[in-house]
């Protein structure tokens, strides 16, 4: 429900959906860059590992969320570059991510602190 809720605001040539996920909270955005618009929402979770970042496609993770039993799902993920498992009882599925892409603010923002670290 928290996909459908944001994916109007999704770009729908690449139908992006940006997990970011922190010990509690995971936050799922979309945006298109090209209409200048975005929505968010945040549904609750437990998180074991490190905070990560990263998008699916939210036409496969629906599908894919649409074919589970169980409210409770287990997302595994390594990084936010790696593909991801999606575990229900005896069942698991694998989800490739998709490129972030980011809006040119947060990108030149990210350019210049790896700069300054690199000058330092």
């Amino acid at each position: 429900k928290a996909i459908e809720r944001v994916k109007i605001a999704a770009n729908p040539a690449g139908k992006q959906v940006m997990l970011d996920i922190k010990d509690g909270d995971m936050q799922l955005t979309c945006r298109d860059l090209d209409m200048n618009k975005e929505m968010q929402t945040s549904i609750p979770c437990t998180l074991t590992g490190e905070q990560i970042e990263i998008a699916f496609n939210y036409s496969f993770l629906t599908e894919l969320l649409k074919a589970l039993v169980s409210p409770d799902v287990t997302l595994e993920l390594s990084a936010g570059n790696r593909a991801g498992l999606l575990c229900e009882f005896h069942r698991t599925f694998l989800l490739m991510p998709v490129m972030i892409v980011k809006p040119k603010q947060e990108e030149e923002v990210e350019t210049e602190m790896e700069e300054e670290s690199v000058e330092a």
